[in-house]
């Protein structure tokens, strides 16, 4: 074979809240990681969203973070990157499997020759998962974490370099229509940019109403995008969020979350039986979702929308061309502007870089 998928952590039990570290010390190239999170769920409904069960995965070399991101994050970057419908696997009634994924990739596609990820190229390198596996299901009865690596075998990579994600920064936001400027750095090429605005239950656009990438201390703009109007256009070039969901629709209504944060993602779901369901509510906002049902019957479906944990995508350039990523050198002080709307103290905004990080 010229490729091996390996058990990088043997899927392992876990509880409450600490870092899991694993040594990187392979001899082969890694294209990709994939994190595997799974618990039993107590009780019908969510208290969070399943990401929140992981608060940071980084790839570290000593005191050199090479890759830091949170669960939200990674996800949002995986449907990005992949160009997948979902990360996570829907099943969120009591008893049940709730699980959630959480990728890294080294390169611009599985098995790319010339971005992986090569541990000679580092002295110690651990990937390290900080996790809390009661935050999405308060009451978790049980739970695994699991690790593969997609790694190159008897067909020998050489990359030039790895792509390395890395939250840039992230603060509450501002009052109604203060700007947050945010310096980025000028060391690396970016591949992309992702910047989320996150307040729960409500769309990203009710957070931040403009969204400014500026060069040479504000003389140049980038881009300048009204965030709604953005989105709307995300609908002619993103293929949507789609996710399973399974679950029980009580009387007093039960609350899930799904990835897509605008304001329609609308589930469409099916009763197992002859009972009636409704949203309270015709919109999803941010992803939460209030099903109500007939004598708390069990219901399946699909929902589907845009935004991925409130997530705006800004790819540079030809993705496939490392020559053609944003290349700030020269550039003076560039700075990504963030208009705060009607939530902003209330709501989170960050800013993840895919950065090319040379060997």
């Amino acid at each position: 074979m010229n490729y091996r998928w390996a058990e990088l952590l043997d899927a392992e039990t876990i509880s409450g809240a600490t870092t899991k570290t694993i040594d990187l010390d392979y001899l082969d190239c890694l294209s990709r990681i994939d994190i595997r999170l799974h618990r039993t769920k107590s009780a019908e409904g969510m208290n969070a969203p399943g990401p929140a069960d992981i608060t940071k995965i980084e790839i570290v070399d000593g005191a050199d973070a090479i890759v830091s991101l949170n669960g939200y994050e990674a996800q949002a970057l995986m449907i990005y990157d992949r160009k997948i419908p979902t990360a996570t696997y829907g099943q969120r009634s009591s008893g049940s499997s709730m699980v959630d994924f959480f990728g890294i990739d080294f390169g611009r596609k599985l098995w790319d020759p010339a971005l992986a990820f090569d541990p000679s190229k580092f002295t110690n390198p651990q990937l390290k998962i900080t996790y809390d596996v009661d935050v999405s299901d308060t009451g978790v009865t049980s739970a695994t974490l699991e690790v593969y690596g997609s790694l190159f075998h008897a067909r020998k990579a050489s990359p030039v370099g790895m792509l390395a994600p890395i939250q840039h920064w992230t603060n509450t936001l501002g009052a109604d229509g203060t700007w947050s400027n945010i310096e980025l750095p000028t060391d690396r090429l970016i591949r992309r940019m992702l910047v989320r605005c996150r307040y729960q239950g409500y769309e990203p656009w009710y957070v931040a109403d403009e969204l400014r990438l500026t060069e040479d201390s504000g003389k140049n703009d980038v881009f300048y995008w009204d965030a709604e109007t953005l989105y709307r256009l995300m609908h002619t070039t993103y293929p949507p969020i789609e996710e399973f969901i399974e679950g029980i629709a009580s009387t007093a209504g039960t609350t899930y979350y799904a990835a897509c944060s605008d304001y329609w993602g609308v589930p469409l779901v099916i009763s197992q039986s002859a009972s009636y369901h409704f949203m309270d509510g015709v919109q999803s906002r941010g992803g939460t979702i209030v099903l109500d049902g007939a004598g708390n019957s069990q219901f399946v479906g699909v929902i589907r929308g845009y935004l991925p944990w409130s997530t705006y995508d800004f790819p540079f350039g030809d993705l496939e061309d490392m020559d053609d990523w944003y290349d700030l050198s020269g550039k003076g002080k560039v700075e990504m502007r963030i208009k705060s709307h009607t939530a902003g103290t209330s709501g989170t905004g960050a800013i993840i870089l895919q950065k090319l990080r040379r060997y």
